[in-house]
């Protein structure tokens, strides 16, 4: 892995140029890093409550994202819903919000 994986060079290099003993992010899946974007948005003070919904497009055209009945500050990788290309639920125990059709 990248020392910079998922990071900001400049910052890295200007805050922690030393390598440390741990890497400063751990490996994610990418499920895991909607998850976190989630909880981000909502720490930022972005709380959609359960109408706004954050996507990320895989390489293969699914999309992932954050279901639908879950608050922003709840969601965990678990949760996280695979979409196929026409925004169908093909992976995941949620429901997804009407809005994914704007994507």
């Amino acid at each position: 892995m990248d020392k910079y994986d998922g990071l900001n060079r400049d910052m890295v290099e200007r805050f922690a140029p030393r390598p440390g003993r741990r890497p400063l992010l751990p490996p994610m899946s990418e499920k895991a890093q909607v998850a976190l974007m989630c909880r981000m948005l909502f720490h930022e003070g972005w709380n959609e409550h359960i109408a706004g919904h954050i996507t990320y497009r895989l390489k293969d055209g699914r999309i992932l994202a954050n279901p639908w009945e879950l608050a922003w500050d709840e969601v965990t990788a678990g949760d996280i819903v695979t979409l196929d290309e026409a925004g169908a639920v093909v992976e995941g125990e949620w429901n997804i919000t009407p809005a994914i059709g704007l994507h």
